[in-house]
C-alpha cells in the first residue's frame, strides 16, 4: 500500500511545523493531524447531508464554469494553432501580398463552371 499524496494548505503544514519545534514527536503530530482531518471531513460530509439542496446550485454554478473555461481553452488553442499556421506559411513563401480578386466567369477561376 502506498502513501496517499494528500494537498495541505500552508496554515496546515505550518502548524505541524510548530508542534515539531515544540518537541512533539513526528508520530504524536501525525496521528493529531490524522485525527484532526478525519473531524474535518466528518464535518464537511454532515454539512453536505443536512444541507444537499444548498449546495446543488453551486455544485452547478461550478459545471458551468467549468464548461465555459474549457471552450475559452479550446478557442485560445484553435487561434494559437492558426497563428502558428500562417506564420509557418509566411515563413516559407513570404509574407502575404495584396493581389487581383477573381471574378466569376473568369477563364481558370473554380467558380468558372465552363472549366
Amino acid at each position: 500500500m502506498g502513501l496517499s499524496q494528500r494537498q495541505f494548505n500552508r496554515e496546515f503544514e505550518l502548524a505541524a511545523v510548530r508542534r515539531l519545534e515544540m518537541g512533539a514527536s513526528i508520530a504524536e503530530v501525525a496521528r493529531a493531524l490524522t485525527r484532526a482531518t478525519r473531524e474535518s471531513a466528518a464535518v464537511i460530509e454532515q454539512f453536505c447531508r443536512a444541507n444537499g439542496q444548498i449546495l446543488l446550485p453551486i455544485l452547478n454554478l461550478i459545471e458551468n464554469t467549468s464548461q465555459v473555461v474549457e471552450t475559452a481553452i479550446h478557442e485560445i488553442g484553435h487561434q494559437t494553432l492558426e497563428q502558428i499556421l500562417i506564420l509557418s506559411a509566411e515563413h516559407v513563401a513570404g509574407p502575404r501580398t495584396p493581389g487581383k480578386a477573381q471574378r466569376a466567369g473568369f477563364p481558370g477561376n473554380r467558380m468558372d463552371s465552363r472549366s
